[in-house]
């Protein structure tokens, strides 16, 4: 009876302890994981490759994470998983300030990486960081994580670990010894050692996605990312030519005419980025950048009458509007009214 009675008590003992989570290996992590990493390489407007990154999939219909840097100035991805290519042309969601791109590839079901609960991960522990560094596919490195903050030099939070991340490991994963992903490898702070950066995981649930079926909206998202990129890698013609595309399909959107207004400023068509920016102010009457820049346009023109007026308006909807306030001061000085100069000057600082 007393036999008894204790093999009882040491099965209640056993099933009342917390279960712990098994931790895999590194040869684990690397045999689960090998298929859910890819490597990103970006073609720019003239075919040729830009730059290589790393993305992660994030479910079996294809969604694939990267870094947006990854993205920026090109034209379309190219997704690559040990010599198999399958087209990223269709991005499904972005997110510019927290550099997040997430784009859909077809191909049947995929493996993906659960992510993890960052309410139990805690610095100090073993992560591993899976990655193409350097076009090296696959490669497996590991660390710890140091710290978990705000950092003001990059505006963002960021997870700071010590695994290796160089040119290429972009949009890589970080994963726990739980095989689950923490978060998105990033880049590091050349000025020291081990210094690297993840984005959390949790930063993914603040990018909206489109939904497969919304074919419209997935046409603008991407006609609209597409557009931006010829914009930074200076191809403005492409740039209008697609910005002139969304339009026929939203005549609506007025950060649209605004960014077709900086490309033809920046081929000289002076008379055409005016039109745009009056079509911007039109579609938008509180879209402070537009009357900035249309006062910059006429103020390249030599009309600082209406220049004054325009850099005012921007100046009115928003005062800590720095360039604003900065051209507003440049006029009065042209102006010789100099305490008004000083004045906005003084507001620019």
């Amino acid at each position: 009876m007393i036999k008894k009675t204790v093999i009882t008590t040491i099965i209640s003992l056993v099933y009342s302890l917390p279960l712990i989570a098994q931790e895999l290996s590194a040869v684990q992590i690397y045999e689960k994981y090998k298929d859910a990493v890819v490597m990103i390489k970006a073609i720019g407007f003239d075919g040729r490759l830009r730059g290589l990154g790393s993305g992660i999939i994030i479910n079996d219909s294809g969604y694939v994470v990267t870094n947006y840097h990854n993205f920026e100035k090109s034209e379309r991805i190219v997704v690559e998983h040990f010599g198999k290519q399958y087209s990223g042309d269709l991005i499904v969601g972005a997110d510019v300030i927290r550099d997040l791109l997430i784009i859909k590839i077809k191909g049947g079901k995929f493996p993906s990486i659960k992510q993890a609960d960052l309410n139990k991960v805690k610095v100090g522990q073993k992560i591993f960081t899976l990655g193409s560094p350097l076009g090296l596919e696959n490669t497996l490195s590991d660390g710890i994580i140091s710290k978990f903050g705000y950092y003001q030099q990059f505006n963002r939070t960021y997870i700071q670990i010590t695994a290796p991340i160089s040119h290429g490991s972009s949009g890589g994963a970080v994963i726990n010894t739980q095989g689950e992903l923490i978060g998105i490898s990033s880049g590091g702070d050349k000025r020291g050692q081990s210094i690297n950066f993840a984005i959390p995981i949790d930063e993914l649930k603040s990018v909206n996605l489109i939904p497969i079926n919304d074919k419209r909206s997935l046409i603008l998202l991407n006609l609209y990312y597409r557009g931006i990129n010829a914009n930074d890698a200076g191809e403005y013609h492409k740039s209008i030519g697609i910005f002139k595309e969304f339009t026929k399909i939203d005549s609506s959107c007025a950060p649209i005419y605004y960014n077709l207004s900086l490309a033809f400023g920046k081929i000289e068509d002076l008379d055409s980025a005016i039109k745009y920016l009056e079509l911007t102010i039109r579609k938008d009457s509180q879209f402070v950048l537009a009357y900035n820049q249309l006062g910059y346009v006429y103020t390249l023109l030599g009309d600082y009458t209406k220049a004054e007026k325009l850099y005012s308006k921007a100046v009115q909807l928003n005062p800590q509007f720095a360039g604003a306030n900065k051209n507003l001061g440049t006029i009065y000085i042209h102006k010789k009214e100099y305490d008004k100069a000083i004045l906005y000057c003084q507001a620019a600082l």
